[in-house]
C-alpha cells in the first residue's frame, strides 16, 4: 500500500495486516516512498533471481534460513522492500530488495542476535545509489543495538546484524517484540520512513537451577523421548488413539500444558494411581497419562481421554528425568503447551 501527496512525503509499511506511516515535510524536489510486504516461503523463493550472481552469493543463499520457519529458539522471515523516487508524480527510479531476517536465541542467555541479509533485485534511475537502513527497538528492559544499511545498486548483496539484550530478574519473565524502522534516502529528497513489527519472544529466569534464557512461546514444542520407553510409549499411544480428544497427540488440536506446582502434581497422581499396586503388578509402577505434571493430569479429563498402566519401575524413573530435561531444553513454563509424539 502506498501513500502519496503533492506536498508531503509519506511512508507506508504493511505487514501481517498492520499499517504504519511516518510523514515527512514538504519538498519541491524528488519525493520518495517505501513499501514492505511479508512473503511466504513460496513467494520468497519465487522472487529470487534465477541464478546467484557470484560464488559468494550462491554460498549465502545455501546457508540462508527458510522464510516462515519457526522453532522454540529461532525464526526466519522474508520480505520484499520496494522504494521509489518521484518527480511531479512520475516515477524516476525504483529499487526492489529481497530481505531475510534470521533471529537465533539461546535457552541459557538473554543475549541473542538477528542476522539480516538482502539481495538488491532491481535498482533503476534516481533510486540507484540510494541508501536503505533498517533498525530495531524493543520494549524495556529489552535493548537492541546495531543496524542494517546498504547502498542500492543492481545485484548488490548486503549483510547486517542486530544484537539484543533482554535481562530478567530471578523468578520473573517478560515478553518483548521487535519494532523495525526502514529508512530510504536518496540525494535531493527528504528521507522516507516506515515501520513494521516482528514476532514476539519471551525471556525468563523461572527454571530452578538454570540460567535465564529466551524462547518463542508461540511455537509449541514436541516431546519425543518417551519413544525410548517401550511400555510407557505403548500406554501413551493407546490413550491418545482411544480418547475422543487425542490429548497431546500432534495434530489433534489438544496439546498438553505444563503444571509446575508440586502439590497439584501429587494430587493429580494420587487421584488416579493407587498407593499400593495390586498383587499381579508388584514390582511395577503406576504410569498415568496425561502426565501428573500437566494441567490435563489427574481426573481433569473424562475417562476416555486418560488412563493408567503398570510399567517397569526403571522406565518410570527415567520418564521423570526425560520430562524435566524437555521442559528445561524448551523453557516450558507453567501453562505452556506441548505435544507428545510416540
Amino acid at each position: 500500500m502506498k501513500v502519496k501527496s503533492a506536498w508531503a512525503v509519506a511512508a507506508a509499511v504493511c505487514m501481517a495486516g498492520s499499517l504504519a506511516a511516518v510523514p515527512a515535510g514538504a519538498d519541491e524536489g524528488p519525493r520518495l516512498d517505501i513499501d514492505y510486504r511479508k512473503l511466504s516461503a513460496k513467494a520468497f523463493k519465487a522472487l529470487a533471481p534465477a541464478k546467484p550472481r557470484s560464488a559468494k552469493a550462491k554460498a549465502r543463499r545455501a546457508a540462508a534460513c527458510t522464510p516462515t520457519t519457526l522453532t522454540r529458539t529461532s525464526s526466519c522471515n522474508g520480505g520484499e522492500i520496494t522504494a521509489s523516487v518521484y518527480r511531479r508524480g512520475v516515477v524516476t527510479g525504483t529499487v526492489t530488495v529481497r530481505l531475510a531476517q534470521h533471529v537465533s536465541m539461546n535457552i541459557k542467555s538473554t543475549d541473542f542476535s538477528e542476522d539480516i541479509s538482502a539481495e538488491v533485485l532491481r535498482a533503476t534511475g534516481e533510486a540507484v545509489g540510494g541508501t536503505l537502513t533498517l533498525t530495531s527497538d524493543c520494549a524495556s528492559p529489552c535493548k537492541a543495538a546495531g543496524r542494517f544499511e546498504g547502498v542500492m545498486r543492481p545485484g548488490g548483496q548486503i549483510d547486517g546484524k542486530i544484537s539484543y539484550s533482554s535481562p530478567v530478574g530471578a523468578g520473573q519473565a517478560h515478553a518483548a517484540r521487535p519494532h523495525y524502522t526502514i529508512t530510504f534516502a536518496s540525494a535531493g529528497a527528504t528521507p522516507t520512513t516506515g515501520s513494521f513489527e516482528g514476532l514476539g519472544w519471551r525471556c525468563d529466569h523461572a527454571l530452578r537451577g538454570q540460567r535465564a534464557g529466551c524462547v518463542y512461546p508461540s511455537h509449541t514444542p514436541t516431546l519425543t523421548t518417551m519413544q525410548q520407553l517401550p511400555a510407557i510409549a505403548a500406554h501413551i499411544r493407546g490413550v491418545q488413539n482411544r480418547g475422543p480428544g487425542h490429548y497431546g497427540r500432534p495434530g489433534s488440536g489438544n496439546p498438553l500444558h505444563r503444571e509446575a506446582d508440586r502439590a497439584t502434581q501429587d494430587a493429580n497422581r494420587g487421584a488416579v494411581c493407587p498407593r499400593i499396586p495390586p498383587v499381579q503388578h508388584v514390582g511395577k509402577s503406576c504410569d498415568e497419562y496425561p502426565f501428573a505434571a500437566t494441567k490435563e493430569g489427574g481426573t481433569t479429563l473424562g475417562t476416555a481421554d486418560r488412563g493408567i498402566a503398570w510399567v517397569p519401575l526403571l522406565e518410570q524413573r527415567r520418564q521423570g528425568g526425560m520430562l524435566r530435561t524437555f521442559y528445561y531444553a524448551n523453557r516450558v513454563l507453567d501453562g505452556d503447551a506441548f505435544w507428545v509424539q510416540v
